[in-house]
């Protein structure tokens, strides 16, 4: 901290404290006014040394719990994780943040969000964008949550954090869509919500191997759900445990003997009569919605969107070079 004195009086002269370099006071003693003890009041906590004139400037959450600092001046925060408020205190001092690994990222995430750090926001989004694919998306979309249905309009802070969090989960919907099988083979599908399986399964956009495996992980969600509730794990519970979340599988578009295997056992008979009776006529409600285009928030979703653009270019081509064809034989039998 560099100390420059502003007088027009040399006698009477009034010195302000200009800080010059946040990153060189980041965890620093010198001149430390406050403290923060991070972490559960029964558990591990952290404490981190602060300076009031940075952290009341940088961030307005903190300026207002500083504001309202008791006498020992220490301030207890039970609310994030210790490593994501280091990352916020890092954003603030202008120190780099160099994550390794996804779970400090999101935790970073949520404490960036709870105190309306954009930059923070941006950062741990990036990063996790970066490290996202088939094994890690189910966790990653189980911490952010599902997609709100308003984002804010404008340039506040709060709008800026929920276009964030919208464009990442939107990455978060086109991995799952583009690799569903293997996504939902994955174990944490049974620790969704039944709003997340459902909003999953639902989709139109979604493009398993086959409907089999999305009736596969629905029951394995059953099992664990029974589990949960702590009841019999019997067909008839399914059942009632299903409720109306038994649309969401298409069963029409499985084969006779898999519905026999599956999902035969636990729909009632009339319910089963319906879907034979769908097979039969092949009346099938296709998943055929197109996969939409990822967010360029990493070099990873931008290496996505140029393949994606490729494979449709590529497709493009492809429907005009048969349309010349056929366009060629009729005018060559017409002449």
């Amino acid at each position: 901290m560099v100390v420059v004195c502003n007088n027009e009086n040399e006698n009477n002269r009034e010195c302000e404290p200009i800080l010059t370099d946040y990153a060189a006071l980041f965890d620093n003693e010198h001149d430390s006014d406050c403290t923060f003890i991070v972490g559960p009041a029964d558990g591990d906590t952290w404490r981190f040394p602060g300076h009031t004139q940075i952290l009341s400037k940088n961030n307005v959450r903190l300026r207002e719990m500083l504001r309202n600092m008791p006498p020992s001046r220490t301030i207890h925060i039970n609310d994030v994780d210790k490593r994501g408020f280091e990352c916020l205190l890092r954003c603030l001092y202008r120190q780099e943040i160099n994550f390794l690994k996804v779970e400090t990222a999101l935790n970073a995430l949520k404490t960036g969000f709870k105190y309306q750090c954009v930059l923070l926001v941006e950062k741990s989004v990036k990063y996790i964008d970066s490290c996202m694919n088939n094994t890690n998306v189910l966790d990653i979309l189980i911490d952010i949550g599902l997609p709100i249905q308003n984002i804010r309009e404008g340039d506040s802070d709060l709008a800026q954090i929920e276009r964030f969090y919208h464009q990442l989960r939107h990455n978060c919907l086109i991995i799952i869509d583009k690799e569903a099988s293997k996504v939902l083979e994955n174990e944490r599908f049974e620790d969704l919500t039944r709003e997340q399986v459902e909003f999953i399964l639902q989709r139109d956009s979604l493009q398993p191997a086959r409907e089999y495996d999305c009736w596969r992980a629905l029951e394995r969600w059953l099992d664990r759900e029974c589990k949960r509730l702590q009841v019999e794990n019997t067909n008839s519970m399914k059942r009632k445990i299903l409720g109306n979340t038994e649309r969401v599988v298409r069963y029409s578009l499985m084969k006779k003997r898999e519905f026999l295997a599956g999902p035969s056992r636990i729909l009632t008979t009339t319910e089963s009569d319906e879907v034979f009776r769908q097979i039969k006529n092949k009346e099938r409600n296709l998943r055929n919605s197109p996969i939409g285009q990822p967010f360029p928030l990493s070099e990873t979703s931008k290496k996505h969107r140029k393949s994606s653009n490729s494979s449709n270019n590529s497709t493009k081509v492809a429907a005009n070079r048969i349309y010349d064809f056929c366009l060629t034989c009729l005018v060559c039998i017409f002449d």
